[in-house]
């Protein structure tokens, strides 16, 4: 009798061990995450050198612009893929990228973070779109900013503008897309450039 009821509860002992460790070992079906990384590379002319400086504040999204990779085939209805965001904050990257464009032309003493520097003039604005957008022509990458380069002295707007840029998808998947959206950031803050190294 005591032989029966060890062996039982040595058989559940050994079940319960299985499941247990059965359970550790076997793979789980984890929905991985992809991020994808924007590599934005302006191409800004040299410009003529001032001392004027450049105080640039980070640009408000739109509520729609997220890490998540957006993407639109209806105009009024906007979608994001599940497993796939972008490894940094697009409000970021164009951001920056803006004030590479400007670093780049050479035309301002200093280009830096609003907080960081005493400037001459004030970049502001918003990033309303960040989107691929799919319809009858194909897949494009595209970006929408509100910007304005006004004078700290008396807030008077020395250059305003609304950039679209809109670049055709060469390739299938998202990797394909992060640098399509990288040559549409690029070409944001060529454009901001080129208009603000103008009216200044």
């Amino acid at each position: 009798m005591r032989k029966a009821v060890y062996r039982s509860v040595t058989g559940a002992m050994a079940l319960a061990a299985v499941v247990l460790f059965g359970g550790c070992l076997t793979p789980r079906n984890y929905a991985e995450r992809t991020n994808y990384i924007l590599r934005p590379q302006p191409n800004v002319p040299k410009a003529e050198a001032t001392e004027k400086t450049v105080g640039v504040r980070p640009l408000a999204p739109a509520e729609s612009v997220r890490d998540e990779i957006a993407y639109r085939e209806q105009a009024y209805e906007l979608s994001y893929y599940g497993s796939a965001r972008w490894a940094e904050a697009p409000r970021d990257v164009v951001t920056r990228t803006l004030k590479d464009a400007l670093i780049a032309s050479g035309h301002f003493g200093d280009v830096g973070d609003a907080r960081d520097v005493q400037p001459t003039l004030l970049l502001i604005g918003e990033l309303r779109e960040f989107e691929e957008v799919r319809d009858a022509e194909g897949r494009f990458a595209v970006v929408t900013v509100r910007l304005e380069a006004r004078y700290t002295a008396d807030d008077k707007a020395a250059w305003t503008g609304t950039l679209t840029s809109r670049i055709p998808v060469e390739g299938d998947g998202l990797s394909a897309l992060a640098a399509a959206m990288s040559r549409a950031v690029a070409e944001i803050a060529e454009q901001a450039a080129a208009g603000i190294v103008k009216n200044t």
